[in-house]
């Protein structure tokens, strides 16, 4: 099974101007423990950024935009590793 994203302090400078502007789809504000840079991202899973601006163009991820840099919620790639993970089970079938 496929380990969850750790949460992490991500260090944005002039996050006071953002803030407002980091919300989920229902429009909650995000602490930003809850976000993973693009970065960060492609790092952590070892993709390339075509994959990663992929799933955001598909809608795949939503994806907030802070200083210049994309951040995603953790909890978004948590639901894309869990929805395709593949087990041996469901493979044969």
């Amino acid at each position: 099974m496929t380990k969850p994203i750790k949460k992490k302090i991500v260090p944005v400078p002039n996050i006071e101007k953002h803030i407002a502007l980091a919300k989920d789809e229902d429009g909650n504000a995000l602490v930003f423990t809850d976000l993973i840079s693009k970065s960060e991202l492609m790092q952590m899973l070892d993709l390339s950024e075509r994959t990663i601006d992929n799933w955001r163009e598909k809608g795949t991820v939503a994806s907030t935009k802070i200083g210049g840099k994309v951040f995603f919620l953790i909890s978004d790639i948590n639901r894309i590793l869990s929805n395709n993970i593949r087990r041996k089970d469901h493979e044969s079938k």
